[in-house]
Formats: C-alpha cells, structure tokens, sequence
C-alpha cells in the first residue's frame, strides 16, 4: 500500500430503497447470466473464431470475445479452470466488510494496491450464511506501466453468497458492477482515472484438493493503451483471485497466533519438533503457533493477517511444521486433473502463456 487517507475523508453511504433495490436486481441478473454461460462456454462450438486466448497463470485461463460488443469500448472476457483449495477458503479470503480489512485482503491478493474503503454494507455473513456480504466498496490500483498509463480506481457494488442452478448444482459467487455516486465521484484524485467493469465469479468443489472457477467479465476502455496491453493487465487482475486462499490462510495463521495466548516456552536450542540441535547461532526459533522451540528445518515463514505500518506489505513470522499442516492441510503432492478449460485449450489447439508465482494485479 502506497496511501492510507484518513477515514474521516470518506463518505458514508446510505442507499434509498429504490437505489438497493436497483442494484440487486442488476446483481441478480449478472449473476443468472455467468451461470448460463458457465453452460454454453463447455460448448463444442466455443473455438477460436469467437474466443482468443489471452492469459494464463497455473491452470487458470483468460481468454477475450473477438467478436466484439455493441460498445466498441467495451471488451468481455471469460475466465475457467482450476485453483488448488477450497471453496471455503476462497470465500473467506475474499470476505471484507470494513475499511481495515479491505486494505489488508487487496494487499494479500497482491494487487499493487494503493487505497481502499467499505463505503456502505447492505448485508454482512452470519453462521448461518457465512458467504454473504452486499455493499459498496472503493479501491485504487497502481498502473501496470508506470507513468505511461494513469493508475486506476473502481467505485463497485459487490455481492457474495451462493446459488443453485437449475441441474441442481451449487455455486458460491463473488460479483461486482462498477457504479457511480456523487457522494465520490470519478476522477475526483489528482492522477487516478476510474475503471468500468462487471464481473461475476462462481465456485465449486472440482475435487478435494481443487476449486473450479469460472468468470465472466466486461471491460470498459478509456484510456489510450494498447489492446493487447490492456487485455494481459485486465487478465492479470482477474487471476488474482486464485490468491484467495494465501489471503484465507493468513488469517488462520493470526487466529493461530490469536488462540496461543499467554502460553511462553522456555528458550532452548534443542528443537521440540525433530529433537535436533539448532544450527544457528541464536539457537531455536520459537513458533508464533505453539511457541515450541523449533530449528530452522522445521520452521517455515508464513504470512499473517497483518500489514506493516511503514512498507504496507503482508508481515511474515515463523511457524512450526505441525502448526503450519494445521492451517494449510498438510502439503498433498500435485496431481494431473482436467478441468473444462483444459479440455477447451486442447479443441482450438494455439499458444498460450504460462506462469507460476505471484504478480501485481492491476486496473488499466
């Protein structure tokens, strides 16, 4: 994070009835569409004539409609494949209802992220319904390109719950649908340019150690950068989501933390997981889980649900081994699975591009 304005500078929020009620609607027909196109986009007939490959990061993929739109402005995309987690996990990384924890889920999502706030909440999760969250939020994102390009924000109306279609099967959902408020208006920031766009998420289990996704997303251009620059940034953003489940862990590790308490263990440089002796000078490295004594073979550095006040990046302590299979599931060896993207990929044949690793998302 790059700023932090003061709370006080952001509105509050209050929708008239009319006003919740038209963006409900809009959200409950953007969703009904990407869950019809979930169906038609397995579609022997889906080839490169109308789709072209765009983007792809593990086993996600983005591609573009080259057909165009009524608005030639306007660019759709759609995005398949599979992500290793949870839905569960995909959902509450996601999840943010207040300005604190909007900075710090855009941070671990690894956006280049310099600003953000919860500006109005229509509903929050209960036990009950723990996907469930409708409200406007705002957030700026620096440019992929440097001072070439204008960095961007999005003013957004976004809504999370789950669904059933109508072969009976359930999806949890992420949507949003860029908005316009007088109470923040477009362009009201020296050097930032407000992003359009609609997009909707769905998710499900693929397999225990996978969630398949499938998106559906419309762009609207108005800046000068070239296409192919714009589709490769826009696809990067959207991928990001697959950071989710780094996000969920990170607050498991903070409740972690958050559940040891009081609990001390006394220092020593013999390691309470293999019962080797530490090799560093400063002798065994205690476990912000457990606080047993560990040697650096069984200490890994973990990401927790915290941002440092000076950088604004994820802050990282140390964990056992044990502690960290509570969190993450044990470490499960990859494993070749087909999803429907793969299956596509195969059809059209082409080339695409292929990365592993983490990137800074950004609006363009």
């Amino acid at each position: 994070m790059v700023l932090c304005l003061a709370t006080s500078r952001f509105p509050t929020i209050t929708l008239t009835t009319e006003e919740q009620r038209y963006y409900d609607q809009f959200s409950k027909d953007l969703l009904k569409r990407t869950v019809r196109a979930s169906h038609e986009e397995k579609r022997p007939d889906l080839n490169r004539k109308q789709w072209a490959h765009v983007r792809r990061r593990d086993k996600m993929d983005v591609y573009k409609n080259i057909e165009g739109s009524t608005n030639p402005r306007v660019t759709l995309y759609v995005g398949k494949g599979l992500m290793r987690g949870t839905v569960d996990d995909m959902m509450d990384g996601l999840y943010c209802d207040t300005t604190e924890d909007l900075r710090k889920v855009k941070t671990l999502l690894n956006y280049k992220f310099i600003d953000g706030a919860v500006f109005q909440v229509s509903q929050r999760r209960t036990p009950d319904a723990p996907y469930r969250f409708a409200g406007i939020k705002w957030f700026a994102a620096k440019s992929p390109l440097g001072p070439l390009v204008t960095d961007r924000d999005m003013l957004k109306y976004e809504v999370m719950g789950q669904v059933m279609d109508e072969h009976g099967n359930e999806f949890a959902f992420h949507s949003y649908q860029s908005i316009e408020r007088p109470e923040w208006p477009a362009d009201n920031m020296k050097g930032i340019k407000r992003a359009h766009t609609s997009t909707c998420y769905l998710y499900r289990q693929h397999s225990p150690e996978y969630v398949e996704c499938f998106f559906q997303a419309d762009f609207y251009a108005r800046g000068k950068v070239l296409q192919k620059v714009s589709d490769y940034a826009m696809a990067g953003k959207w991928l990001a989501v697959r950071n989710a489940i780094q996000c969920a862990q990170a607050k498991k590790f903070s409740r972690l933390m958050e559940s040891t308490g009081a609990k001390r263990c006394y220092a020593s440089d013999v390691c309470d997981v293999c019962h080797g002796r530490a090799k560093s000078s400063s002798g065994a490295i205690q476990c912000t889980g457990c606080m047993q004594n560990t040697c650096s073979r069984c200490s890994l550095e973990q990401a927790i649900y915290q941002t440092s006040a000076r950088t604004g990046k994820p802050l990282t302590v140390n964990f056992c081994i044990p502690c960290v299979r509570k969190v993450v599931g044990g470490f499960p060896p990859p494993r070749k699975l087909t999803s429907f993207s793969e299956d596509f990929d195969r059809s059209r044949g082409g080339s695409s591009i292929t990365e592993s690793g983490q990137d800074g998302s950004t609006l363009v």
